[in-house]
């Protein structure tokens, strides 16, 4: 800093000089010589004044315009990678030896399925209430270590990730991973297996029930009915 302000003044000291000898040397001409050899001095300054402007206004735009072509390199290569999460996605798959995988698509390189929960050989069905079919229960049957799971779900609630989270893992079911992706990744496996549920139509208790306009059937006690549903799914 010291340095910088040396040379300044060193250059103020040379400027003066100058205009101290420029005066001079007018003062020894005859008064129209002396006047206009200043002019031209003057001009001179002038002159080099504006090519100094000039050198400054020219660096300034060329920072400009490199600042501004960094922004649109960091802009372009943002959205470029913003495009490319879009395209990236997860899908759950079901392998033939009853597990549960969810596989990433769209990578620039070969993906590995990754195992993400403890269930095994999944099964999905629907009970609808014969009175009233827009009332219906999801069960999940599957595997858990060496035991057989049944677990209830209200179809309505399906589109909860906590809520399907909290009726897995009261029933031992785990998912692998961090909370949002595995309410996530419960939702997807319920969706999937319910495209493919057999749907079952239930009474909504034991005993005789009118099944066609003079057809009556009787429901046993240990069927499945409406009344045990709504007990289960709680």
């Amino acid at each position: 800093m010291d340095t910088i302000k040396i040379e300044i003044f060193y250059r103020l000291l040379q400027q003066m000089w100058a205009q101290k000898e420029v005066k001079k040397m007018a003062d020894m001409m005859p008064y129209d010589m002396g006047q206009q050899f200043l002019l031209q001095k003057e001009q001179e300054e002038v002159r080099r004044d504006m090519r100094e402007i000039d050198k400054a206004r020219i660096k300034a735009e060329i920072t400009e315009n490199i600042r501004i072509r960094a922004q649109e390199v960091r802009r372009a290569n943002k959205e470029r990678a913003d495009e490319r999460k879009r395209g990236l996605y997860e899908t759950i798959e079901l392998t033939s030896t009853g597990e549960i995988r969810v596989i990433t698509k769209n990578l620039s390189v070969p993906t590995i399925p990754r195992e993400i929960t403890n269930m095994r050989n999944p099964q999905g069905e629907i009970f609808r209430r014969s009175n009233n079919p827009n009332e219906r229960v999801f069960r999940l049957v599957c595997n858990v270590g060496e035991q057989t799971v049944h677990t209830y779900f209200k179809c309505e609630s399906i589109g909860s990730g906590t809520y399907v989270l909290k009726r897995m893992a009261a029933k031992g079911i785990s998912i692998w991973a961090n909370t949002p992706k595995a309410k996530k990744y419960a939702v997807d496996i319920l969706v999937k297996l319910i495209r493919e549920a057999h749907v079952y139509q239930v009474a909504d208790s034991p005993g005789w029930v009118k099944s066609g306009k003079d057809h009556f059937s009787f429901v046993s006690e240990d069927s499945i009915t409406w009344e045990y549903l709504l007990e289960v799914v709680k």
